[in-house]
């Protein structure tokens, strides 16, 4: 349920995206077409199909020879009606006033200091974007604002290691 609902969130966001990028470059709704692989979001949620039928309508189904999945279709946004554009709106504020919060600490583990380098911070975002991961935006972006963090492990399985 929590991964169809952030699939929702996630279409609705790049529905958005390419309705606005049709009106800065000026071109009709019909002629804005947005590449996208599929496969990204049957691996994500089984049943994608109804809502991204909702918000696009599919030009042109990519092919796939092989074991990889990087077949890219085409999408065309649709017009969404007033109503839901309003539920959209609010859901992609919702999007960007997401916070992460950290766990409690567990009372027992081994904890290991682990230092932040930010200059990979760009690279994981576009890599988070490439493989359509925006639920690990919000904690990515926590944890790259961080100089230091403390993990701490559990010993766990048959051995306890």
């Amino acid at each position: 349920m929590q991964d169809r609902q952030d699939l929702i969130l996630y279409i609705a966001q790049l529905h958005a995206i390419a309705i606005q990028h049709c009106a800065m470059s000026n071109k009709p709704r019909a002629f804005c077409e947005v590449p996208f692989r599929l496969t990204s979001l049957r691996n994500w949620v089984h049943d994608y199909r109804v809502v991204l039928d909702h918000f696009f309508e599919v030009k042109h189904i990519g092919f796939n020879f092989g074991d990889s999945d990087h077949e890219v279709s085409i999408l065309i946004p649709r017009n969404v009606k007033p109503s839901a554009s309003v539920v959209i709106s609010l859901e992609l504020v919702a999007i960007h006033c997401l916070r992460y919060v950290v766990p409690d600490r567990p009372d027992e583990g081994v904890i290991s200091k682990v230092y932040i380098q930010q200059q990979n911070a760009a690279h994981i975002s576009l890599r988070l974007a490439d493989e359509n991961r925006a639920d690990l935006r919000v904690a990515c972006e926590w944890l790259l604002s961080q100089k230091e963090v403390n993990f701490i492990f559990q010993r766990s399985g048959r051995l306890k290691q």
